[in-house]
């Protein structure tokens, strides 16, 4: 008997939204909860590097995206949802976004002011980026890097 495999990595945390008979005003839907958003944009996210002519993220560097969205959410006390909101804006999710450099460095996922971690320095494309990588990159992203505080330090 064949058995299909999940494309993704058994680290990948996938939350299934149970069926509700009634919605009441205290029920939070299915449809807002940071998972069902990250797996909605998936194919985005899957298919993002092609925008910087680099290698596509690999299902494990997705996955380390999205465990890596999640715990710096926690640390930070940012929603995963605004996270992954300026992921997708400032790279689409690809893991080997091109440094951009204008008056200051700004590498990574989340375009972050100067920051050390990147998977793409000077056209050199890193593959595989790794998951510690990928979870600095947010980090400096959402909690700032030495230079420039970080999405957290605004009050947001």
């Amino acid at each position: 008997m064949y058995a299909p495999q999940s494309p993704f990595p058994s680290s990948f945390l996938i939350v299934t939204p149970q069926k509700k008979k009634k919605r009441n005003q205290n029920q939070t839907h299915c449809l807002l909860t940071p998972q069902y958003r990250f797996i909605h944009n998936i194919p985005l996210i899957n298919n993002s590097c092609t925008l910087y002519h680099v290698p596509l993220n690999s299902p494990y560097e997705t996955a380390a995206i999205h465990n890596a969205t999640l715990l710096i959410s926690l640390e930070t006390n940012l929603d995963p949802r605004f996270i992954l909101a300026i992921i997708l804006q400032e790279s689409s999710g690809c893991v080997r976004v091109p440094t951009s450099y204008y008056s200051v460095r700004n590498p990574g996922l989340m375009q972050d002011h100067n920051g050390p971690a990147t998977c793409n320095e000077d056209a050199a494309p890193v593959v595989p980026c790794g998951e510690e990588v990928v979870e600095e990159m947010i980090r400096e992203g959402s909690a700032g890097t030495t230079d420039k505080e970080g999405k957290e330090g605004m009050g947001l």
